[in-house]
């Protein structure tokens, strides 16, 4: 053993000390980021709603000049109102079934932006999420009640008593294995009506013990490599954020949240969460006033997934991307057997998808899914038996090339949504 260590006693200090260097740089980074004020939740300003991304744009070589509404099957689609956002704007959209723009909401601002995803209260108000940037309320009309600066990403959600609960980052250092580890660390941000923060909860004091050698040692990997180091150092430079997303400091990448409305007998209370942890390849409920995982699924099965969501059978329904596969598949679990018990993938049934990040699968009442292929800027739902019996794709294109969707979700039950009779619509019409 001595005679090993005096053979590579300076490869060893050359690692030893690239690992200590690249700890201090990180630690360093992030503690004079906090001294210059960015943190990720800052002041808001319903009047500052500049420099948001200008992102969203993918290949139409394999779709072509389809647009629109292409197939609608009225005996056996779920009629209903659809709300989407194409990714590269800050606009949002009510849709019928035959692709008739309903209703839009729309900011114009002074520089490139966009809208990542948005959810349209039961008043016709709507929260507008701009990734990294701001969440922001709109009225009918298109009026901004409030915007309020936050490292917020991917998705919101309101509980009954309008609470509004989103996803937000923060840059920090933790102790992994007994090593100090930089990280972004999700938390579950929970603000009033009016876009007041009231609670915080961190997500890594749940999800520790989920978190494994190998990823500590892809981050110290990536800082110890000097081109990271010097890309960071430019960011910092730049006043942005130090650390960004799908970076392996993204330790989790959290990307969806659903509150559980009721009590699941064997599974989850009333005011749990369901969330997804694309860089853990992992579906989670946490139980956010003891602090703890009640239930996960998905790690060696799961790749990269999005928006699982818990259906009225007590059973769950996520989008599972296939990154590594590269095909994606929209599967129905039973969380209490952990088996799959219904999945939609490409199958030899005249249709396949795959996104390899984002997407969104909404079961609706009829038993049909809706599955948004975000990538692709496509829409397209399924029968149980998988038929294919409505399908839009994104209208918002530039060249050979079409805008992408995050998520678009049917509004299944429009009497909750009083605002709508606006419209002057008969749903049973649609």
């Amino acid at each position: 053993m001595e005679s090993f260590f005096k053979r590579h006693k300076i490869r060893f200090c050359i690692v030893f000390f690239s690992f200590l260097a690249a700890l201090f740089f990180s630690i360093w980074l992030i503690n004079r980021a906090r001294l210059n004020n960015k943190v990720y939740l800052v002041r808001s300003s319903a009047e500052d709603i500049k420099s948001l991304p200008y992102l969203g744009w993918y290949s139409t070589e394999k779709t072509g000049e389809k647009s629109g509404v292409t197939l609608y099957n009225r005996k056996k689609a779920f009629k209903g109102i659809n709300i989407y956002c194409p990714r590269n704007l800050s606009t949002a959209y009510l849709m019928d079934m035959r692709g008739k723009i309903l209703h839009k909401w729309s900011v114009r601002l002074k520089k490139h932006n966009s809208w990542t995803h948005v959810k349209m209260l039961k008043t016709g108000d709507l929260l507008a999420l701009v990734t990294e940037k701001k969440l922001i309320k709109l009225d009918w009309g298109s009026n901004v009640q409030w915007a309020k600066k936050m490292r917020i990403h991917h998705d919101i959600a309101v509980d009954d008593d309008d609470d509004i609960w989103v996803i937000s980052r923060k840059e920090k250092v933790v102790f992994i294995f007994g090593f100090p580890v930089p990280i972004l660390d999700d938390y579950i941000t929970v603000l009033s009506s009016h876009g007041e923060i009231k609670k915080n909860f961190s997500l890594f004091k749940v999800l520790r013990e989920k978190i494994t050698f190998d990823r500590v040692a892809k981050i110290y990997r990536f800082l110890i490599d000097p081109k990271n180091r010097k890309v960071l150092l430019k960011r910092k430079n730049r006043g942005e954020f130090i650390f960004g997303e799908s970076t392996p400091v993204d330790l989790f990448h959290t990307n969806s949240i659903e509150i559980i409305k009721n009590d699941v007998s064997g599974l989850a209370k009333k005011n749990d969460i369901l969330i997804s942890l694309r860089e853990l390849d992992l579906i989670g409920i946490v139980d956010l006033e003891e602090g703890r995982l009640v239930w996960s699924w998905g790690q060696g099965i799961l790749n990269k997934p999005h928006h699982p969501t818990l259906l009225a059978n007590g059973n769950i329904l996520v989008f599972d991307n296939g990154f590594d596969r590269k095909y994606s598949r929209v599967i129905e679990l039973d969380p209490l057997t952990n088996q799959i018990v219904w999945e939609c993938k490409a199958d030899g049934q005249g249709y396949q998808f795959f996104t390899d990040t984002r997407g969104a699968s909404q079961r609706l009442p009829n038993g049909n899914t809706l599955i948004t292929v975000s990538n692709k800027g496509y829409v397209f739902e399924v029968t149980i038996n998988k038929e294919v019996v409505w399908e839009f794709y994104n209208p918002e294109t530039k060249g050979k090339e079409r805008s992408a969707i995050y998520r678009m979700i049917r509004i299944s039950d429009p009497d909750n949504y009083p605002v709508l009779k606006k419209l002057g619509l008969n749903f049973k019409n649609l």
